[in-house]
């Protein structure tokens, strides 16, 4: 706990999106600093072997892991010993020679979007408005998972037919036009935006991630929001 306070204060002071950090970032880091010290049990993490670094990068590709996770495992590690180095624990960075492996895989073959029938599927079996809204708000208006649980009823401006994304991926604010569609499940009862992080989380039959498809497709350079509706 301590080493993952270190590190959650490290990247909040010199990561790279500083104070700012989205919330899951965090948590992926959280998550991969986690996994690392578990399979460091038995490393003296201040004097580790030369060799340490590589063996545990040749290891999680022996589980087939995705070059994407396993490049994710590595950045939190690097954040680590960041931290580490900023505390003045140690001068060194094992991480420095390691490469992860390249992903050959297009963006576009690892994350389709939806199509147009399986998004009103989605849509058919989502019957509470609240629902319909977080499908259309992935689908038609492109927003990520987060994006979605920050949304704010403030920022959707129906009569102007566009919503404000305060804060997108980097930090970034930007403008969304919203379809007929999604204006018309906002409208309805039940189908406001005030949807906050925890009655996000607290909604049993909704679990969302996110992918962002890149090329050609029913709705190309959009972030599909993936609903699976609990059976």
């Amino acid at each position: 706990r301590t080493l993952w306070s270190l590190t959650a204060a490290w990247l909040r002071t010199f990561g790279p999106a500083g104070a700012t950090v989205s919330a899951n970032t965090v948590r992926h880091y959280r998550t991969g600093v986690r996994l690392f010290l578990e399979a460091w049990a038995r490393v003296d993490l201040l004097h580790p072997d030369t060799d340490a670094a590589t063996t545990y990068l040749r290891a999680l590709e022996r589980r087939g892991l995705a070059p994407g996770t396993i490049q994710g495992r590595l950045t939190a590690a690097r954040g680590l010993y960041a931290a580490l180095r900023w505390a003045r624990a140690v001068t060194m960075d094992p991480f420095t020679e390691c490469r992860p492996p390249r992903d050959a895989t297009p963006a576009w073959e690892k994350r389709m979007p939806y199509t147009d029938d399986e998004i009103a599927a989605l849509l058919h079996a989502a019957t509470d408005p609240a629902d319909r809204v977080l499908v259309l708000l992935g689908a038609h208006a492109g927003l990520r998972a987060q994006e979605c649980a920050d949304l704010r009823w403030a920022d959707v401006h129906l009569a102007r037919r566009d919503l404000v994304v305060r804060r997108g991926k980097g930090g970034r604010q930007r403008v969304v036009a919203l379809s007929a569609t999604l204006r018309q499940a906002q409208r309805a009862p039940g189908g406001t935006c005030n949807c906050s992080a925890r009655r996000l989380a607290s909604r049993p039959r909704v679990s969302m991630h996110c992918g962002m498809p890149q090329g050609r497709g029913c709705m190309p350079k959009r972030t599909i929001l993936k609903l699976r509706l609990a059976t």
